[in-house]
């Protein structure tokens, strides 16, 4: 991006815009600097459309200073990538029929990302550097982008679900089993937990892999109290897809990972919000991963959870994971608590 790059008087806010940007734009970059001045987790906010950057914000001027690896032309181009790549996972992402990817986040070791459409063609993306405050920067892109909506008369998407009540709805009584897909040996803790996950509440589908290869699958979507989706989606179709995608989800990440580059470190997860839930992407030891699914958008954040709950459990209890050993053709078990990153 070439253009002018300013200050804003009175506060440590540098703007850099393209030659093209006009007063169009006013409202978007007024909008962006409130962003920026009243979420310190937020560093760096850049705002695309057509494959553009138009202008990037950031407060690197008052202490906030990312990675010695990245500038602002740096930052420009990482988020030119990841727009465009995110472009490319929504169109995988649209058979399944829940909508538009409205929301990336993802969270390196050394920072986080978001990514938020604003309507189609245009984006919004935030840095927060470290990755640890990535919560707060995430729910003010989210915020950010339905303001930015909003001034072309388009209604909020709940990006993240953050504009939802804390649900009031009584806990689904029917308990009914998962349906449950084993597709490679999978240790019985394991397996335990991940069936244990899913529930129709907020996590109805939750896959554990490994290399890239889907071991185990596991989903509530046929429940009865799932029928209030059905009339636009369809069982069957759903969980065709997410079977499918549960082992191209592994190159989805390291293709992320390598735009991220060595400056971001390692992906540890990832969120794809779309319009009608999210899809949930966590790393674990020795390149296994788990995959969970939600389709209630103001269950988002609930699910969200409820997924880093089980990652966390995996990673953290002597569990075992059973680990395909392809030279001797048989399993060996390894601790997830013994392997290193």
């Amino acid at each position: 991006m070439t253009g002018e790059v300013s200050g804003e008087p009175g506060t440590d806010l540098v703007e850099q815009t393209a030659d093209y940007v006009g007063a169009g734009f006013a409202d978007s970059r007024a909008a962006c600097r409130a962003a920026l001045r009243s979420t310190p987790a937020l560093h760096y906010v850049a705002h695309h459309s057509h494959k553009r950057c138009d202008f990037s914000i950031d407060a690197f001027g008052g202490g906030r200073t990312p990675p010695r690896e990245f500038d602002r032309p740096g930052l420009c181009t990482l988020s030119l990538r990841l727009s465009s790549e995110v472009c490319a996972i929504d169109d995988t992402l649209q058979e399944a029929g829940t909508g538009e990817l409205i929301r990336t986040v993802l969270r390196a070791r050394h920072f986080a990302v978001c990514c938020n459409s604003v309507v189609p063609g245009e984006r919004i993306v935030g840095f927060s550097f470290p990755s640890g405050d990535a919560q707060l920067a995430d729910e003010r892109l989210s915020t950010l982008a339905t303001e930015l909506r909003r001034l072309q008369s388009r209604g909020t998407q709940n990006p993240g679900g953050y504009e939802s009540e804390p649900s009031r709805r009584a806990p689904v009584q029917l308990v009914r089993d998962p349906v449950v897909d084993v597709f490679a040996q999978v240790d019985d803790d394991v397996a335990k937990a991940c069936n244990a996950s899913v529930r129709p509440d907020d996590l109805h589908v939750m896959a554990y892999c490994a290399d890239g290869e889907l071991r185990l699958i596991a989903d509530q979507l046929d429940h009865p109290a799932m029928a209030r989706f059905y009339p636009s989606l369809r069982v069957g179709r759903l969980r065709s897809f997410y079977r499918d995608f549960a082992p191209e989800l592994a190159v989805v990440a390291a293709n992320l990972s390598q735009i991220v580059g060595e400056a971001g470190g390692l992906l540890m997860s990832l969120v794809l919000d779309v319009e009608q839930g999210a899809i949930y992407y966590r790393r674990l030891p020795s390149g296994h991963y788990l995959m969970g699914v939600t389709i209630d958008q103001h269950r988002v954040r609930d699910a969200d959870m409820r997924t880093e709950e089980l990652a966390l459990r995996l990673q953290a209890a002597p569990l075992i994971i059973a680990e395909r050993t392809i030279s001797e053709g048989a399993y060996s078990l390894l601790s997830a608590t013994d392997q290193a990153s």
